[in-house]
This record gives structure tokens, sequence and C-alpha cells, in this order.
């Protein structure tokens, strides 16, 4: 049995067996790479990735990130969602976001759109610790150009998305999204206004999370979701939403995990 340590661009790395081992954050094991993109077959499909597919992560780091940088690496994150979204609008690989654990706001954070491309948008350390704030100010995501369900949007906590209807914090009109390992609290619809005969809610059409699609040939996929009680408007959406949430089944691949390339 031969072992060699290796530096290679950056990384140590562990040579066992014609096998490489790379201790550049998630140690994986590099052996099958049928798509040449510097990770490990397995890996990818453990991720639920396509091995067939280039991989091209971009890392968003809201405490240590700038948007300037390339996102490319974890040293290199771009510092917000909106700006990591815009350095996927690249066909021919598989696009992927790793989101670093961090509470994220202000415009570049919310009424995001992936513009017709499939990203997967996936927080690397869960919903717990990945808090996307809408602040009352807009929803999260709006998918219109016929994403599909090889759009993720996984693990996450979306709160305080604001809109008058059409789903509060995630909004599909002709695409579809795979929603899954996500909590979605206190977004609300409307505005509650008081005259002297009583409080009533205004602009209130739908207080669902998440809406649409409508047609059959689209669909969100929803597994392991949290609703919180939302204000304002009819609830028929918001039951029906919970309704799948608790019928689908759970998550069938693992929380991100960091996977830079070696290369």
């Amino acid at each position: 049995m031969v072992a060699v340590i290796r530096k290679w661009s950056g990384a140590f790395v562990l040579v066992l067996c014609g096998l490489v081992f790379c201790t550049m954050g998630v140690g994986h094991l590099i052996g099958g790479d049928v798509d040449q993109d510097g990770l490990d077959d397995a890996w990818e499909l453990a991720q639920g990735y396509n091995p067939a597919w280039p991989t091209r992560i971009i890392y968003v780091d809201g405490a240590a990130g700038d948007d300037v940088n390339s996102g490319l690496t974890a040293l290199l994150a771009k510092q917000t969602i909106g700006g990591a979204i815009a350095a996927c609008q690249t066909v021919s690989v598989e696009n992927v976001i790793l989101v670093a654990a961090g509470t994220y706001g202000g415009a570049g954070n919310r009424d995001l759109d992936f513009n017709g491309f499939d990203i997967k948008l996936r927080s690397i350390s869960g919903a717990a610790n990945t808090i996307i704030d809408l602040e009352g100010a807009g929803r999260f995501l709006s998918l219109s150009n016929a994403e599909t369900l090889a759009s993720w949007l996984d693990g996450f906590t979306v709160r305080n998305g604001y809109m008058a209807s059409c789903g509060t914090a995630v909004h599909l009109d002709g695409a579809s999204l795979d929603i899954r390992d996500c909590v979605f609290e206190n977004n609300n619809s409307g505005r509650q206004v008081t005259y002297e005969y009583g409080t009533y809610w205004t602009d209130a059409s739908s207080t669902a999370a998440y809406s649409g699609p409508q047609k059959l040939d689209k669909a969100i996929s929803v597994k392991n979701i949290i609703l919180s009680p939302t204000l304002g408007g009819p609830p028929d959406e918001q039951e029906e939403a919970s309704f799948h949430a608790r019928v689908q089944s759970q998550s069938s691949h693992g929380r991100a995990q960091r996977g830079e390339d070696p290369g």
C-alpha cells in the first residue's frame, strides 16, 4: 500500500492506492469523475447532483463575502444570494449555490429571480442556522421563466415576507421548484387597518407562503416543510400548502456540503 501526501492547488490530498482523499473542507473521495468537474461521482449522487453534468458551485457568506468576488471558493464567497444568482447564469453546467450560516436581509437577498436557469439554492448549515429576513419589504423568490424541478430551495428559514397576494415568500408562475427542509414563518399579506367600527385586513388576497403553479406541466415539490401561521386574507391556500407539506416524503439527499473544485 502506497500513501503519498501532495499539495494540489492549495489543498493537501492523500493519494492512497490510486484514490485521492481531499482535505479542503468536506474530505470527500475523488474516485470516478465522469463529468471531469473535480468532484467524486458518488459524492455528487449523495448530494442529489447529476454526476454526468459538471457541477459549478458558487459560495455565499454574508459575514465574510463580497459580491465582487468570484464565489468559486468559500474564501472568495459572494456576500448576497442575489450576487450568487447573477454568477449562476451559466448554461451547460449544474448551477449550485451554497449559503453559509447567518441572517440574510437587504435588497440583495429578496425579490430574487433565477431568470430561467435551474439553480440549486442550498444552505450549508440548515434552516435553523440560515435565515432569510425579508423585513416586510417583499418576497424571497419569484420564478416565471420555465425553471424546472432541477431548481431547489433547500435548508432555509424564510421569514417576514410581505406581498398583497400570490405567495408572500415564494411565487411561481409557469415555473417549478423543489422546496425541502425549509421553514416559512411570519410571511404576511395585506395590512391591518382600524376603523371606529372595527379592525380589518386590506390588500390580503392570500396568506400562502408559496403559491403556484397552476399549469399541469409545472409542479412544486414540497418535502419536510414547516409552515407557521400567517396573517391576513383567506386561509385556503395556506391550508392546502400545509396539507401537501405533511403528506410529502422526507428529503432524499443529505445536508449540503462544500465541494470545492481542487483543479
